[in-house]
């Protein structure tokens, strides 16, 4: 995923091995064939040309008499087929409304009684989802794009997800040519003063690339460090994916893992708390007693704020902390009610 204006949209399977693109193959190619010497169109005036230029792309012969069919079309398959390029970023529309109608409910509602005594026909042309003006994205030239310039935009794309650019990122994004590919370009970025070099994150070697804002940014942190409470499939926790778990936290029945509805607290990298809701666990880090308190407390603050951006009433109940039960008092409990967890025949409660 990149931003609409990001030069990396540019890059297509077809350009990226030198092959120019042809006539329209699928139905999708069809409506961006329509849409690529720009104007903005209706969904039937786009239906409309997209069948044209998809019936006359090529011919669609039954195997069995020889005859020449006419492509199969359905108005589902154009509106899915629409759909899948605005999710790509290459096609937007004039309105918001389409979008909103997507999340809108579906439950009937009853007309009023005396409303049902009249006979009113409502006659919908055009699906909620499909209104407004349909028109390309522009996007850069990809014929004046060089390939250091592609390089560039890549290496701008990786610093904004991740902040620093080290092999072992380079890897999980599976690019072609990997870092050797970028290196390169990272060492003249690196002549030109736009980027640092340094060893910036712990086991992810020397080679390590990061802009001087955020080599600043990682040194207040370094001198103040504060904890910070990330999803744990956040591209911003390296743990489980670039770093390997602490032990600080392991050897327990629950084993830590980047699986959705779980969370984790950091503070200067290191690795304080392991929470899943869900399943009421908290892990907690056996070498950290000064900072376990503040982890507990961003644990805390940082669940009642989901629950109350989710709409969510009641709370977040936890069982055991490193599988001691949290209905028996001990440290666990002790920090865990100083956090603003109150105790419950579960374990440990916090209430939103």
């Amino acid at each position: 995923m990149h931003p609409a204006d990001s030069l990396l949209l540019t890059v297509q399977d077809g350009e990226k091995n030198g092959e120019a693109p042809g006539e329209p193959v699928t139905l999708p190619d069809a409506v961006m064939a329509v849409l690529a010497p720009g104007g903005a169109y209706h969904a039937n005036q786009l239906a409309g040309l997209t069948r044209a230029a998809w019936d006359a792309s090529s011919e669609c012969v039954d195997e069995s008499t020889g005859e020449i069919l006419p492509h199969p079309w359905s108005d589902s398959q154009f509106e899915e087929a629409l759909w899948s390029l605005v999710w790509q970023g290459k096609v937007t529309n004039s309105s918001f409304d389409p979008l909103r109608s997507l999340g809108a409910s579906s439950h009937a509602v009853k007309a009023p009684a005396r409303a049902s005594r009249r006979r009113v026909r409502v006659r919908v042309s055009v699906p909620a989802n499909m209104t407004g003006l349909w028109s390309a994205v522009p996007h850069a030239d990809m014929q004046e794009a060089s390939a250091e310039r592609v390089a560039i935009a890549r290496v701008e794309a990786l610093l904004d997800r991740y902040g620093v650019i080290a092999p072992p990122m380079i890897d999980k994004e599976r690019l072609d040519g990997g870092f050797s590919g970028l290196y390169p370009v990272l060492r003249r970025m690196e002549e030109h003063g736009a980027l640092m070099r340094g060893m910036f994150v712990s086991g992810c070697g020397a080679a390590q690339f990061a802009s001087r804002q955020t080599v600043d940014a990682l040194r207040a942190c370094a001198a103040e460090p504060s904890a910070v409470v990330l999803d744990a499939t956040d591209p911003a926790n390296l743990y489980g994916s670039v770093i390997a778990w602490p032990r600080t936290i392991g050897g327990f029945s629950i084993r830590p893992a980047r699986r959705s509805g779980a969370s984790v607290v950091l503070r200067g990298g290191r690795l304080l708390a392991y929470a899943v809701p869900r399943s009421h666990h908290l892990l907690l880090a056996q070498d950290a007693d000064p900072a376990l308190q503040q982890a507990c407390n961003e644990l805390a603050y940082a669940l009642q704020r989901n629950l109350r951006d989710g709409g969510i009433r009641g709370g977040v109940t936890f069982c055991d902390a490193n599988d001691e039960p949290l209905t028996v008092r001990g440290e666990w409990s002790r920090m865990l009610h100083v956090a603003g967890f109150v105790p419950v025949p579960q374990g440990m409660r916090l209430y939103c």
